[in-house]
């Protein structure tokens, strides 16, 4: 059903206005790029939208392209708007975006290295006397403002995403590197 001009039309209009949101070369931002393809709601175009887009595509047409073309800051800025759109998906399509990014180091984090989300800790619910924790505390909430994102959409979405908010094991060997050294 959704195959042929109607759903490469969709996908050309999606990877059209992100590049423009990216570049920020013509008159679009965040707010305006996801009015253009809403994802809720009842009306054909939506319902058009959320079928021709799944996770496989964004991924494949949007994420792996863009770690390899873009900066580390503007790579997180897309990935953060992508998450905030996730926001609004069933849970479990979340947790299979999130596996899709885990091993993406594109989360920036308090140490000034970008992490795999499964690295990185929510630093505002986590233990933050230890170094680990402090190191691999996920930066967010100023640049999704700054992109003005939903921040509390994408702090949720990157919990679902498997951001940590407890030590493992590994972090606690971590820690004892740092303790010792």
């Amino acid at each position: 059903l959704l195959e042929g001009p109607m759903a490469d039309a969709v996908r050309g209009l999606v990877q059209h206005c992100t590049r423009l949101l990216l570049e920020r070369s013509g008159p679009l931002d965040t707010v305006r790029f996801l009015a253009l393809l809403p994802t809720l709601g009842d009306r054909p175009q939506t319902l058009l939208a959320t079928a021709a887009i799944d996770l496989q595509w964004v991924h494949a047409n949007i994420v792996v392209p863009a770690a390899e073309q873009l900066d580390a800051e503007r790579l997180s800025r897309l990935l953060l708007a992508l998450l905030e759109w996730a926001a609004s998906w069933k849970e479990p399509d979340v947790r299979a975006f999130g596996d899709r990014l885990a091993s993406l180091k594109w989360l920036p984090t308090e140490g000034g290295v970008a992490r795999p989300v499964s690295e990185c800790f929510d630093g505002r619910r986590s233990p933050g006397s230890f170094r680990v924790v402090r190191e691999r505390a996920a930066r967010v909430a100023a640049i999704a403002a700054d992109a003005g994102l939903d921040v509390d959409a994408v702090w949720k979405t990157l919990e679902i995403c498997g951001l940590k908010h407890e030590l493992t094991w590994e972090d606690t060997v971590v820690e004892a590197e740092f303790v010792i050294a």
